[in-house]
């Protein structure tokens, strides 16, 4: 994971300032992962899935988790080859860099 000092809010400019113009290689692996929704009062997982997250590698940069809708699939894209982010976002907490897109192509 790409860590910085800049704290911001999510933006395509966060993220073009911090990946430039390199295009993700994906990483299928076991394929995507769900994002469960989490109840802060309880401090548990709710069970009901909110979003995916791949694992995408940028060249000179290393290994990003990308959050996605909970309806995306990679079941028809093939291990290692270079994709375009839909809509990227970045957002920067505590030096540590959070990406979320709209989709992948």
């Amino acid at each position: 994971m790409v860590k910085l000092n800049k704290i911001s809010g999510y933006s395509e400019e966060t993220y073009r300032q911090t990946f430039g113009s390199k295009k993700p290689i994906i990483l299928i692996g076991a394929g995507s992962r769900s994002v469960m929704e989490y109840d802060a009062e309880s401090n548990r997982p709710t069970g009901k899935i909110i979003a995916q997250k791949i694992d995408v590698y940028y060249k000179g940069l290393g290994v990003q988790e990308v959050k996605l809708p909970k309806e995306f699939t990679s079941s028809s894209m093939k291990d290692m080859s270079e994709v375009e982010l839909i809509s990227p976002e970045a957002c920067i907490v505590n030096r540590n860099v959070y990406v979320r897109a709209k989709g992948v192509q």
